[in-house]
């Protein structure tokens, strides 16, 4: 393929973009259906058990506010932690730490979801005591039964949990909490458009999972329809998004100079006479471990070598922008995708 992609020296006209910003998070969720609530400046507790080995980075929740919050209201919430349990700690403020501050976007109606952007914290694998303390704002919580108290994924369990309606005075338990934590966001961007005219539609880049320079596989980025078993590339590049650059009936959406490619790879889907079942994806923890083998139509790996990756991949905080290119038919020639920007992860 690398006859293909003797484009670099292409001109800099400009090309039109479309841009689209946007947050995949993981996250986990109690309810939003509470009948019960505490006082404006009132504190929830709850506990956390980090069972994801690297560990957690939370950085925003949303809230189920009480009917004392008018709907428009926008407050503001201090998170703090302390080891092992809330338990028997809620009136002790000195066994707590202070690890997040944020602020509220205008309140939603009770029952509905309120967003709540904090400064990010980590928590490592084990479990930690969660308190929440609104200030301008009161929560709904949902009363404890013993069946209703536990939620979890493959990641954290959450353990609820109790309220006040003062802070650090005694609690009512059991409570449990209402809303949403969002950790590990991979923050993405995707920008510049794809190349129309292709026999499967005008493909999407997207991305799923999160971003890691120690992880081994999690963090794929993928695009179609494409037609099936067929042979594409990811490129990608570190020196930030720039204006597009026509190519190949599309546009070269990331900078050319420095320019890398990831995989070979394989469109998959249906072994045979090509349909619209394929989808280009890479792995990009995998790539970046060096550990990259190409599928093929039926989902088996070929074995063929991985390219070289290159050293800024498993480098923390670098921002990567990538971008399909694929084959697709004699008549449309290559597919191109849109292109997506992400920020490596820890």
């Amino acid at each position: 393929m690398k006859p293909a992609i003797r484009w670099l020296a292409v001109s800099l006209a400009l090309a039109g973009f479309a841009d689209l910003g946007s947050a995949q998070c993981n996250s986990l969720t109690t309810f939003f259906t509470g009948t019960n609530e505490n006082s404006i400046g009132g504190q929830n507790f709850f506990d956390l058990d980090v069972t994801k080995a690297s560990g957690i980075t939370i950085e925003s929740f949303d809230v189920n506010v009480s009917s004392l919050t008018p709907p428009g209201t926008v407050f503001t919430c201090n998170v703090y932690t302390t080891p092992t349990t809330h338990v028997g700690k809620e009136t002790n403020s000195t066994l707590w730490t202070l690890v997040a501050t944020g602020t509220s976007n205008p309140s939603s109606p009770t029952g509905s979801p309120t967003p709540l952007d904090i400064s990010d914290f980590s928590l490592p694998p084990g479990k930690m005591g969660i308190c929440l303390t609104y200030i301008g704002a009161s929560h709904r919580y949902t009363n404890g039964n013993g069946a209703n108290q536990t939620h979890a994924n493959a990641d954290v369990i959450l353990t609820a949990g109790s309220a006040t309606n003062v802070p650090w005075t005694p609690p009512f338990t059991p409570r449990v909490w209402n809303g949403t934590i969002y950790y590990d966001c991979l923050n993405v961007t995707k920008f510049c458009t794809a190349k129309a005219g292709l026999v499967c539609g005008t493909p999407a880049i997207s991305a799923a999972g999160v971003s890691s320079v120690t992880a081994t596989s999690g963090f794929v980025v993928s695009a179609g329809p494409a037609r099936s078993d067929k042979s594409g590339i990811l490129l990608y590049n570190n020196a930030g998004t720039t204006a597009g650059v026509p190519f190949q009936g599309g546009t070269l959406c990331i900078p050319p100079m420095g320019l890398r490619r990831a995989g070979s790879t394989n469109s998959q889907g249906t072994c045979g006479p090509p349909d619209c079942s394929g989808v280009f994806a890479i792995d990009m923890n995998t790539f970046a471990q060096g550990m990259w083998v190409v599928p093929d139509c039926a989902g088996a790996p070929t074995l063929t070598p991985p390219n070289n990756p290159a050293p800024f991949l498993v480098t923390a905080g670098t921002q990567i922008d990538v971008q399909y290119w694929g084959r697709d038919s004699v008549a449309s020639g290559s597919f191109v995708s849109d292109g997506l920007s992400y920020v490596q992860g820890p």
